[in-house]
């Protein structure tokens, strides 16, 4: 019998969290805790789980999840759609991998299809399919008075900001209208597009992580957003940002808020894993960066901790007027979960 796509209903959840146990690991999170895969990929008005599946004679033999956009705000005008968890097994027919994103993407019509933290194995194919990929940059600002890092094991040089810089507008989305509405229309501008509502329903309403928001800017004109993680490792403390919105040119001159930032949480430092920021101006604003000091470590992995770099590799097509203005960030896809 030949093998047949579709999109998986929302009551097959526990088909693929035991197709993921058999051929992907058993202890995998989606296979421990199925409803963090229900929160990441079911969409309750369709009732189905934006899955891909390749099904041969009733056996799964892969699997594609997906995560669009418009799942925290069907309003978006641009449909972008991140690439999740991607298995096919051995014995399923040839290309079945393949025909899953192309069937997905053939669906979805998407604007922009992003995936990040690649295989090495994948990363040849999406390029045969003339997607675009590339690593992630990882910068890092250290706590003002930290000499060494308990989390990276490396003694810290401190760098001094140079660039005008930015004032706290906020510290959560319960802003007062007027500049609500500024935020909404930085936020509709990005490339991604994103909104207030989406914030809310990715980053505010979130059933296990607490996220704070950051709104930077001057005279009360919204340039940025921040969102970010607390990550403990033993005794220390990090914050990630995992989400920028805004102005990606205007991010170097966010040095100085975050200084003041670690200063209030006694955290260590605060990272980014991103693409689409000017590496010198960061630098020279401060930051440190794993693509310019070799020797600097900054681990990526925290569930578990693992005290090594990580080069995290994405991929992306889209058919947005200025491709060079993306910007992409672990929370865009599903590098931004619980792992355990």
């Amino acid at each position: 019998m030949a093998t047949i796509l579709r999109v998986a209903q929302a009551s097959e959840l526990n088909r693929i969290t035991s197709f993921l146990a058999e051929h992907w690991r058993e202890d995998h999170v989606f296979v421990k805790s199925p409803e963090i895969l229900s929160w990441q990929h079911l969409d309750s008005k369709r009732d189905v789980l934006n899955f891909v599946l390749a099904e041969d004679s009733g056996v799964i033999t892969g699997v594609l999840g997906f995560i669009p956009f418009r799942k925290f705000d069907d309003s978006l005008s641009e449909n972008t759609i991140a690439l999740a968890i991607w298995k096919v097994i051995e014995n399923a027919d040839a290309g079945t991998g393949v025909r899953l994103l192309m069937q997905l993407i053939a669906w979805e019509k998407p604007t922009t299809t992003l995936a990040i933290g690649l295989s090495d194995m994948v990363v040849p194919i999406y390029r045969a399919l003339r997607f675009s990929t590339g690593v992630m940059e990882h910068f890092a600002i250290f706590h003002p008075n930290l000499a060494l890092s308990q989390i990276t094991g490396q003694s810290v040089n401190q760098s001094k900001t140079t660039a005008p810089q930015l004032e706290t507008l906020g510290r959560s989305l319960d802003l007062e209208e007027s500049l609500l509405l500024k935020v909404e229309t930085m936020l509709r501008a990005n490339t991604p597009e994103k909104s207030v509502t989406y914030y809310r329903e990715r980053f505010e309403r979130h059933p296990w992580f607490r996220y704070s928001i950051m709104v930077l800017g001057r005279d009360k004109n919204p340039e940025l957003l921040l969102v970010l993680r607390e990550v403990k490792v033993e005794n220390s403390t990090l914050f990630r940002v995992v989400d920028v919105g805004g102005d990606m040119s205007i991010l170097p001159q966010s040095a100085g808020v975050l200084l003041e930032f670690l200063k209030e949480s006694y955290a260590e430092y605060v990272d980014l894993v991103m693409t689409g920021v000017d590496s010198s101006e960061m630098i020279r604003n401060g930051f440190s960066s794993t693509g310019v000091d070799a020797n600097l470590m900054l681990p990526n992995y925290f569930d578990p901790f693992e005290r090594h770099v990580v080069n995290v590799a994405y991929t992306v097509k889209s058919s947005v007027k200025d491709p060079a203005s993306l910007h992409f960030h672990p929370a865009d896809t599903d590098q931004d979960r619980p792992n355990s």
